[in-house]
C-alpha cells in the first residue's frame, strides 16, 4: 500500500523558461483537477502547466486496519474502491 506524499508540477512561465512547483497543500490530483489547473494558470496569466508527477511513499501493512483507515489515509491501490465495496465500507 502507498499514500501520496508530494505533487510537483512542471510549467512553462510566460519567458519560456520551464520550472518544477511543489504544491504547497495538495499532494496527489486527478486528471480533471489537473485540466483544470491548466485552464486556471494560463487564464491568470502565469504560463502553462505542462504535466505533474505525484511521488508516493510505502505503508507498513500494519498501518492499515480496515478500509475506512484507508480512505482517510488517502491510500491507493489498484482496487481500493472495488475493495472498499466489498468489505461493506
Amino acid at each position: 500500500m502507498r499514500t501520496p506524499t508530494k505533487l510537483t508540477l512542471t510549467i512553462k512561465r510566460l519567458n519560456g523558461d520551464i520550472e518544477k512547483v511543489i504544491h504547497p497543500r495538495l499532494k496527489n490530483i486527478s486528471k480533471m483537477q489537473f485540466k483544470q489547473m491548466q485552464v486556471a494558470t494560463k487564464k491568470a496569466g502565469k504560463g502553462d502547466i505542462l504535466s505533474f508527477d505525484v511521488e508516493y511513499k510505502e505503508l507498513a501493512q500494519a498501518t492499515i486496519k480496515t478500509s475506512s483507515d484507508m480512505f482517510y489515509a488517502g491510500v491507493h491501490t489498484d482496487n481500493t474502491v472495488s475493495n472498499m465495496s466489498r468489505m461493506g465500507d
